[in-house]
């Protein structure tokens, strides 16, 4: 086995540089991190992780002790907090206990070798002797007795569950029941039968199917075979459900009772059974806040109880078997996402759906300048930004489609401008794929020791994600490899500015980076501005140098893993994972704009104003902002504005930026203040853009273009 001691002589250093490298800490030149790495690479050394976590303790470990995760919702929990204590640098190892006790006593035995920081479990034991009162333990979904001042409780309230679920069993004249649960204590059953007893009586009749996991097959079997006794079946998780439903396709059993199901809040609603949902998803992040909380900051855990989701209504659709809808929006991974989903809307309301996409400029002329573009169009998708020019003639004011427009938005995120929907204080259109700037980073090349050293011996100071456009310079100049052939990845950056309207957008930021709101007067009266054009050009150097008109090519140089940053917007940053071809996947990390005031963009959509449609058009809307199709459509690389999509962990598990996306929108902006500016918003951007991309090709000054951009734009504002 390949020692340290043998890593310092091949490497020619002392015993404790090689220890300092491999365990990360202490000094050490990049020259000599460099040599122990090749060495330790040459020897072929393998790090003992247990040992190393033995010997620097456990303090930022975490322990995870759950049943199993082929249980949807124990999956749930495990991958948000994997997802969120990863970000936090706090290690998590899992343990499964299979449900049964004497496997989970073995793994505390472990465990307590291991000495983590913290222990987190659904445990399967009727009692908690077996926790030692040493170190901290969070129970998921079991409220103990406090026999430790070290064990807490998060979960829900399954009293409250019990209730909702008898409440619902005595409006729907249900009269005997069974339910299907875990044999094991990995949950308070006492309080959710307590809480079913108050609403229906301590007399109601309501038999128990208990299993560990191994037989719940088997254990469905034999319900499905006694069905036929129960009116309802309350099933305890949704694999159950599941199980349920398999075990009747080999019984055949006649009228098969109703199922409730307590499901997880990403669940699809499913007609073979009435879900009752716990968001496990959003008590994952919790818990996750709260050790990091205790383990990085020292900050006293806590009892955690969520409130519960419930029971959510389905839309109701009417059928219109027929019909066509005519929809008109811009070429993107959203309208792909939605063009795969559109059979799944005909299928629930026999509505046709007919989608036209085009590039952004040709989409901008089209709605413009098509008379008949408010009457051929029955929904109309635009740039946000288009609003306060486009709205009042192309657009119906949604107050007299003569719907509640509450139901729909309800499930919006707070977060989100009246810039996606008002002009003048009139609802014209709703946000439908709604996106803001993000910085984009290869996280390998900022994480790696040797380059974070080299930085610092370089720059003198620490290499981290650049917060202001002055160290992203700097950042993208070190990383630039014609400059510092040290450097892991050929470029610090990228520019698109090949058209003039994503040059304004790319440059926008930057330019307002100490400005407390948008307006064109003030940008080109600002002697900043030229100073960021300067500066905007300079950064063009640290690029592949190749001119980008759209995101899409700036996003494929970046996952082509040989850019060290990236600035686009997130509605089309799906392809940063999705791709077959990037090389990126696995090391990217994510971060808000320097300078802080992100750029809003993406789409709304509205009504044609002429449209004789609006009935289809409201059962549109209601079906693609829907929880399930919210989560198919960003599934599928769209962007919903439905809340549930920042909360999901699968999604977040895809893109896990849309974890930082609420603040973002929070303290972005987009439209500029003055409302004459505003409804000349795309003219204005294209005027700037076209200054911006000529300083970078170098075809003129940054004092010629401002000079032209003034000029230009006093003739558009009058």
């Amino acid at each position: 086995m390949v020692t340290m001691k043998d890593i310092a002589k091949e490497a020619g250093v002392s015993h404790g540089t090689v220890s300092n490298v491999l365990n990360k800490t202490g000094k050490v030149s990049s020259d000599k991190i460099r040599r122990v790495e090749e060495a330790a690479k040459r020897l072929g050394y393998k790090a003992n992780v247990q040992a190393q976590m033995l010997k620097l303790g456990g303090a930022r470990n975490v322990a995870l002790v759950l049943p199993s995760i082929t249980i949807k919702h124990f999956f749930t929990i495990y991958e948000t907090l994997r997802n969120e204590l990863d970000r936090s640098e706090i290690d998590l190892q899992l343990y499964t206990t299979e449900d049964i006790p004497a496997i989970e006593q073995k793994i505390l035995d472990r465990i307590y070798e291991t000495r983590p920081g913290l222990i987190i479990s659904c445990s399967s034991m009727k009692q908690t002797s077996s926790y030692l009162n040493d170190i901290p333990v969070i129970f998921i979904d079991r409220f103990l007795p406090k026999n430790g001042k070290n064990f807490f409780h998060a979960g829900f309230s399954y009293y409250e569950a019990g209730k909702d679920i008898g409440k619902y069993l005595l409006s729907n004249k249900k009269k005997e029941i069974a339910i299907f649960a875990s044999s094991s204590s990995s949950f308070d059953y006492t309080q959710f039968q307590l809480g079913l007893s108050e609403v229906l009586g301590s007399s109601f009749p309501m038999d128990f199917y208990l299993s560990d996991i191994k037989f719940m097959m088997g254990k469905a079997m034999q319900l499905a075979s006694e069905a036929s006794r129960y009116d309802a079946i309350i099933a305890m998780d949704y694999n159950r459900a599941q199980a349920l439903r398999m075990a009747n396709n080999y019984t055949k059993t006649m009228d098969f009772p109703e199922i409730l199901c307590i499901a997880d809040n990403d669940m699809f609603e499913d007609s073979s059974c009435t879900l009752y949902h716990l968001d496990y998803g959003k008590l994952g992040r919790n818990i996750a806040g709260i050790a990091s909380s205790f383990i990085k900051g020292g900050v006293p855990l806590h009892d955690l109880l969520m409130r519960n989701t419930g029971f959510r209504g389905r839309p109701c659709f009417q059928r219109r078997d027929g019909e066509t809808l005519s929809i008109l929006t811009l070429e993107s991974p959203a309208s792909e996402a939605l063009s795969r989903l559109l059979p799944k809307f005909q299928e629930k309301t026999g509505i046709k759906v007919c989608l036209s996409c085009l590039p952004y400029d040709e989409l901008y002329r089209t709605i413009k300048e098509d008379g008949n573009a408010s009457s051929r169009y029955d929904l109309i998708r635009l740039d946000m930004a288009w609003l306060p020019e486009i709205a009042e003639s192309k657009l119906l004011p949604l107050s007299d489609a003569k719907s509640d427009l509450q139901d729909i938005s309800s499930s919006f995120i707070p977060e989100l401008s009246d810039e996606y929907s008002k002009v003048d204080g009139t609802i014209y259109a709703l946000p439908f794929d709604p996106s803001v700037q993000i910085l984009f980073y290869n996280s390998e090349a900022f994480e790696n020791s040797r380059i974070q050293r080299l930085f610092y011996e370089t720059c003198k100071e620490k290499l981290d994600v650049p917060s202001t456009f002055g160290k992203h310079d700097k950042v993208a100049e070190f990383f630039t490899r014609s400059i510092n052939p040290d450097s892991p990845v050929s470029y610090g950056t990228t520019v698109t500015c090949g058209t003039s309207g994503v040059a304004a957008c790319d440059f926008l930021p930057r330019l307002t980076e100490d400005k407390s709101h948008l307006e064109i007067a003030q940008i080109f009266l600002s002697t900043s501005t030229m100073q960021a054009l300067d500066a905007y050009k300079a950064s063009f150097e640290y690029t592949r140098k190749n001119i980008n008109t759209w995101w899409k090519s700036a996003i494929e140089d970046f996952s082509n893993g040989d850019i060290a940053m990236l600035t686009v917007f997130m509605n089309h940053a799906s392809k940063i994972t999705n791709s077959k071809h990037s090389k990126i996947i696995g090391k990217v990390g994510f971060s808000k704009v320097p300078g802080g005031h992100p750029l809003l963009g993406g789409g709304s959509i509205g009504i044609g104003k002429h449209s004789r449609k609006i009935d289809p058009a409201i059962q549109f809307l209601k079906w693609v902002y829907s929880d399930e199709i919210a989560r198919l459509y960003t599934f599928f690389g769209g962007i919903s504005p439905n809340g549930i999509v920042y909360e999901d962990p699968e999604i977040l598990g895809i893109y896990p930026w849309l974890s930082i996306a609420r603040d973002s929108f929070r303290e972005g902006r987009r439209r500029f203040a003055d409302p004459l500016e505003a409804k000349n918003q795309k003219a204005l951007e294209d005027v700037l853009g076209i200054a911006v991309r000529n300083v970078v090709l170098s075809s003129e000054t940054a004092e010629s273009a401002i000079g032209k951009a003034k000029k230009k734009i006093s003739e558009i504002l009058g």
